[in-house]
């Protein structure tokens, strides 16, 4: 079966320090520049185990795309200068990628904590936040949008602060000024809650669990 998409996710387990130091020493040095500002071990393997499934998904596409050749945009959003997208998140032990040929792709994770939802009450538009409010399983409900949020702006490259800009239509449609993004909630496992986003309706999603 040919797709069109994949997700590949992994879980951020303690690697040992050879086994990390290797990992690392492979990627480009601008990257290395920034792993070398990171305080804790935790955000290297995050950001390690990222670029190891990106560069399994170019390898699954048979794409010779390297990694040194990743741009940035204003609101630091990683791509490469081609038809191939792609976008990384990681929370809690989870670190997930999802890629395309052709199309662009966001996508967002969220371990389900307990949090104080209202903090982020004006992040929402009302509709949406009475949807919250209301709901018998608020926590929940709260990581479902916020995923689906958050997959779309990171799809179109944008940062938080346009947020109010979003127009949740319903499960499969959201609006980001003006533009139609194709939204789908992805389960991967308990406590856990995953959004993607497109910019087609019709995407042939591969989803797999990758062993560090």
């Amino acid at each position: 079966m040919n797709y069109s998409e994949v997700l590949f996710y992994a879980e951020n387990k303690i690697l040992s320090k050879e086994k990390l130091e290797s990992y690392v020493s492979g990627l480009p040095v601008h990257m290395r520049n920034r792993i070398a500002k990171f305080r804790y071990k935790e955000d290297t393997q995050n950001f390690v185990i990222g670029k190891i499934l990106l560069s399994q998904t170019l390898d699954f596409f048979g794409l010779d795309l390297k990694l040194n050749s990743i741009k940035y945009n204003k609101h630091n959003r990683p791509y490469f200068e081609s038809q191939f997208d792609f976008n990384i998140s990681h929370s809690g032990n989870l670190v997930v990628c999802i890629a395309s040929e052709k199309h662009k792709v966001g996508i967002d994770v969220e371990a389900i904590y307990k949090i104080d939802i209202d903090y982020y009450k004006n992040i929402f538009s009302p509709k949406v936040w009475n949807v919250i409010i209301q709901s018998e399983k608020s926590l929940e409900c709260f990581y479902y949008y916020w995923t689906n949020h958050e997959a779309v702006l990171k799809a179109q490259g944008s940062g938080l602060p346009d947020v109010h800009e979003i127009i949740y239509q319903n499960s499969e449609i959201t609006y980001f000024k003006k533009i139609c993004w194709f939204t789908k909630e992805i389960f991967l496992r308990p406590g856990y809650q995953c959004h993607i986003a497109s910019n087609v309706s019709n995407i042939n999603l591969l989803k797999r669990f990758i062993e560090i």
